[in-house]
This record gives structure tokens, C-alpha cells and sequence, in this order.
């Protein structure tokens, strides 16, 4: 399983993400591939503050495994999020949902 890496604008190093349990349910929250996934939808939908949720969102986006693109939702205009085809098969693969081809008992 991968730990997720990503380079903050500005930052000389590499820092490193950890995996929570918060991580894991915004990652499957985000794989059920409801329309619509805004902030205080994906809130609600992993159990997590939104102190938690929009770091780790901005993390996701600068690795290129969440997009966000702005909509109109219910008469607001809201940031949507969804995981790119990248970030669907590394999602999958760090939830145990499926094993990399280079599985170490291979």
C-alpha cells in the first residue's frame, strides 16, 4: 500500500500523510461516487469535522487523486469533489478493496 506523498507550494521537502481512520472513511466516501460531493456532504458522509476534511482534500488534489470544480447545488454555488481514475485505483488499492500487481507474497 502506498502512503500517500505531495509537495506543498513552496516547500523544498517531500511530507508525508499518514493513514487515519478519518482518511479512510473520506476515501470511501469519495469511492461511493455520489453526485454532488460537497464539503458538508463529505462531512457528513465520513464522520469527520471539516478541520479534518479540507486539508486532506487539498492533499488529495495537489497528488492529482481528487478533483474539484465549482456547481450550482440546491440554489448555492458549492465545490464538488471526485476522485480522478488515478485516485480511484490508488484509493481502492489502500482500503485492501483490490491488491497491487507487486504484492509481496508474489
Amino acid at each position: 500500500m502506498s502512503i500517500l506523498t505531495y509537495r506543498r507550494p513552496g516547500a523544498l521537502g517531500v511530507s508525508r500523510v499518514r493513514r487515519s481512520r478519518a482518511r479512510r472513511r473520506v476515501l470511501l466516501a469519495l469511492l461511493s461516487g455520489a453526485d454532488n460531493l460537497h464539503g458538508y456532504r463529505l462531512c457528513s458522509a465520513a464522520g469527520v469535522w471539516s478541520g479534518t476534511l479540507y486539508p486532506y482534500l487539498e492533499h488529495l488534489t495537489a497528488a492529482g487523486w481528487v478533483t474539484g470544480e465549482s456547481r450550482i447545488v440546491e440554489h448555492r454555488k458549492l465545490r464538488c469533489y471526485r476522485l480522478t481514475a488515478e485516485g480511484r485505483l490508488h484509493a481502492a488499492a489502500e482500503l485492501g478493496l483490490i491488491f497491487p500487481a507487486s504484492a509481496p507474497w508474489q
